[in-house]
C-alpha cells in the first residue's frame, strides 16, 4: 500500500475504514492459519543464460580533486554525468499486515532478546556484503574467490544474487544479477547504477591477471537481472586486499575503502589503507581518511551524510590481556580456572563475555555466575563506571577500576570524516604508539576511533535501526562480530552486538551489549555473523559467510506492509 492509497480511503469516508478493517481480520486469519509452517527455503540454482557477466567497457583515468568539487559536480539526486534522476526512493509503505514473526520457525541455537524473532530467509554459498535496492530487493554479495576468512564458494563462479519478495510472504524469489564475478565484495547503489568492487579472474592462457576494480552498472528500481555489462569505472592499488568496502550516502556519494596487506616501515607521512570517495566526474577515487591496516565494511546513515566504517587489527600485535588481575601478553597460556577465549583469558564461570562458553555475552547490568547470566553485579564483579566487570580479567579494569592494560593493536569503528588520519603503523591509537613508532610522526595528533574491540572480535558489517523497533533498540546502531580466525577455533567470539547512539553524529553513545548470541563452533548452525543491512520493512538481515545462509531479526510486533 502506497502513501496515496491511505488518503484515498479516508476521502471515501467511513465505507473505505470499514473495507481495510475486514481486509486486515482476513489477512490475520490467513496468517494465523498458516503459523508454524516453516518457510521454504531458496536454494541458488544455475542462472538464465541470458544473465550478463562482467565485460570491461571502459577504464577510469587519474586525476585529484577536492571533496567540495566532487560534490558540486555530484548535486544531490542527479548523476554528474546525466541530468535524469537518481534511485527513485519507494513509497513508504503502511504496515497493516499480519506479524512478521507469524511466519518460519525459530533457529536451532539462536538467542534474541525477548519480544523478538529470528528467522532463515535463504541460503547462498559465501554471502559476504548487503544492500537493499530503492523497491526492497536484497542484493547480495558472493564471491568464489577465499577470503582471508576462509570463506568461498560463492554461486556461478562469483555472483551478485538478488533476492525478492513481491508479495510479502517472507519466501523470496531468486535471481541473478551479475555472475562471474570471482572477487566481487562491495556493493552500494548511487545516482542510478549498482557500484561493485571486483578482481576477474585471470585469463585461461596465463595472461597478465586484470585490474581489481570499482566497476558499475546502470540499474533501476525494481530491475533484477543487468541490462547492460558493467564498466571498470577505477582501479585500486593492485598490491591491496581485495576486499573491498562500499557505501552511499542519501545524496548519492559513493565510498569505498582500501586494505593494506602490513607495513613495515614507519614514515613520516604514513599513507597505507584509506577511505575514498567515488569522484564520479573524474573518475578517480579521493582519499577522506587514512593510517588504516584492514578498513572493510562500511555502511552510511539513511538519513544524511555520516558513514562509519570498520577496521582489523593485526594478531600479532594484540597487546595485553588481564590475566588474575594483571596484565600480561595477549595469547600467553591462561592460569586455572580461566582459558583462552579468543586470545583472553576469562573464567568462563564468571565473565560477563563470556558466560559458559566463549562468544556468550551477557546483557547490561547482568553478571554471569556459574556459567549463566543473571541480574545484579554478583562478585566477583564489581561495578566499574556503571558496568559489571571482574577486575580478575577486564583489560579496562585491571585489578582495579580504571586500570587499562589495552596497549596493543585494536579493532575499530570510526566516523569517515575528510583529511584525517588514523596512524597506522605508526600509532596504535591517539596517544599510543605502535610497534613501528617514530620520533617524526606525532600519535598525539591523530583520530580517535568511536569504538574499539580486542583482537579477535572482528567487526564485519554494520547499520543503524530506521527507528520502528522498541526501546532500547530504536535508532541504535547493530555490528556483526565475525569472530576469531587465527587465535582460536573459527568463529569464536562472533556475534551480533548494539549500542544506543548519539541522534546527531550517530555514533555509539553507550556500550555495546549482545543482541543475537548462538553463533561460533558448536553452533547447529550459525557459525559467524558477517554484513548486517535493514530492510525497508524494518527487518534486520544478517548474513552469515561460513554456513552460507542469510537471517532476518525482527520484533514479534513488527507488522508487514
Amino acid at each position: 500500500m502506497t502513501r496515496l492509497e491511505p488518503r484515498l480511503a479516508r476521502a471515501n469516508g467511513r465505507l473505505g475504514a470499514s473495507m481495510r478493517h475486514l481486509a486486515a481480520i482476513v489477512a490475520s486469519a490467513w496468517a494465523l492459519s498458516f503459523a508454524g509452517c516453516g518457510n521454504a527455503i531458496q536454494h541458488p540454482d544455475v542462472p538464465p543464460a541470458d544473465v550478463p557477466t562482467v565485460d570491461i567497457a571502459a577504464e577510469g583515468s587519474a586525476d585529484a580533486r577536492d571533496v567540495s568539487d566532487v560534490l558540486a559536480d555530484a548535486p544531490d539526486g542527479l548523476d554528474a554525468e546525466s541530468d535524469a534522476p537518481t534511485d527513485v526512493q519507494p513509497d513508504e509503505p503502511v504496515f497493516t499486515g499480519p506479524p512478521w514473526c507469524m511466519t518460519g520457525v525459530d533457529v536451532p541455537g539462536a538467542v534474541v532478546p525477548p519480544g523478538f524473532c529470528l528467522r532463515e530467509y535463504v541460503r547462498v554459498r559465501a554471502p559476504r556484503n548487503l544492500a537493499f535496492a530503492p523497491n526492497g530487493d536484497l542484493f547480495v554479495a558472493a564471491p568464489a574467490t577465499s577470503t582471508p576468512g576462509g570463506s568461498a564458494g560463492g554461486p556461478m563462479n562469483g555472483s551478485i544474487v538478488v533476492y525478492s519478495d513481491d508479495d510479502r510472504d517472507g519466501i523470496p524469489t531468486t535471481s541473478y544479477f551479475l555472475t562471474g564475478l570471482p572477487s566481487v565484495h562491495g556493493v552500494a547503489f548511487a545516482g542510478g547504477y549498482l557500484y561493485f568492487s571486483n578482481q576477474p579472474a585471470t585469463p585461461p592462457d596465463g595472461g597478465v591477471p586484470q585490474d581489481i576494480g570499482l566497476y558499475r552498472v546502470r540499474y533501476t528500481s525494481g530491475q533484477r537481472t543487468a541490462a547492460t555489462a558493467p564498466e571498470l569505472f577505477a582501479t585500486f592499488d593492485q598490491g591491496a586486499r581485495w576486499t573491498h568496502g562500499l557505501a552511499a550516502t542519501p545524496s548519492g556519494v559513493v565510498y569505498v575503502t582500501e586494505s593494506t596487506t602490513g607495513a613495515s616501515v614507519c614514515d613520516s607521512r604514513p599513507l597505507t589503507g584509506d577511505v575514498s570517495i567515488v569522484d564520479r566526474a573524474t573518475r578517480t577515487l579521493v582519499a577522506q581518511a587514512r593510517g588504516f591496516r584492514n578498513p572493510m565494511y562500511m555502511r552510511c546513515h539513511f538519513r544524511d551524510e555520516t558513514c562509519i566504517a570498520s577496521e582489523l587489527g593485526e594478531d600479532e600485535h594484540r597487546g595485553t590481556a588481564c590475566n588474575m588481575g594483571a596484565c600480561a601478553l595477549r595469547g600467553t597460556t591462561c592460569d586455572a580456572p580461566r582459558s583462552d577465549c579468543g586470545g583472553v583469558c576469562v573464567d568462563r564461570q564468571s565473565d560477563a563475555n563470556h558466560c559458559g562458553r566463549c562468544g556468550h555475552a551477557c546483557g547490561a547490568g547482568m553478571s554471569c555466575v556459574a556459567g549463566v547470566c543473571q541480574a545484579g553485579c554478583a562478585p566477583p564483579r564489581t561495578m566499574c563506571a556503571g558496568t559489571c566487570v571482574d577486575t580478575q580479567t577486564n583489560p579496562m579494569h585491571c585489578g582495579a577500576c580504571g586500570v587499562t592494560c589495552v596497549r596493543g593493536a585494536r579493532e575499530k569503528l570510526f566516523v569517515v570524516r575528510a583529511s584525517t588520519t588514523y596512524g597506522y603503523p605508526c600509532c596504535y591509537t591517539q596517544s599510543v604508539e605502535g610497534p613501528l613508532s617514530d620520533p617524526r610522526f606525532n600519535c598525539g595528533v591523530v583520530a580517535r576511533e568511536e569504538a574499539y574491540f580486542n583482537i579477535g572480535e572482528t567487526p564485519f558489517g554494520l547499520d543503524w535501526e530506521r527507528g520502528r523497533w522498541p526501546a532500547p533498540f530504536a535508532n541504535g546502531i547493530f555490528v556483526a562480530l565475525h569472530g576469531s580466525y587465527y587465535l582460536g577455533p573459527p568463529g569464536v567470539g562472533s556475534r551480533v552486538i548494539f549500542a544506543p547512539t548519539d541522534p546527531v553524529t550517530h555514533a555509539p553513545s553507550g556500550e555495546f551489549t549482545t543482541f543475537i548470541d548462538g553463533w561460533g563452533p558448536g553452533s547447529p548452525q550459525m557459525r559467524r555473523a558477517t554484513d548486517i543491512a535493514f530492510a525497508p520493512d524494518g527487518r534486520m538481515f544478517v548474513s552469515d559467510d561460513w554456513d552460507g545462509r542469510i537471517y532476518w531479526v525482527a520484533p514479534m510486533t513488527l507488522r508487514r506492509p
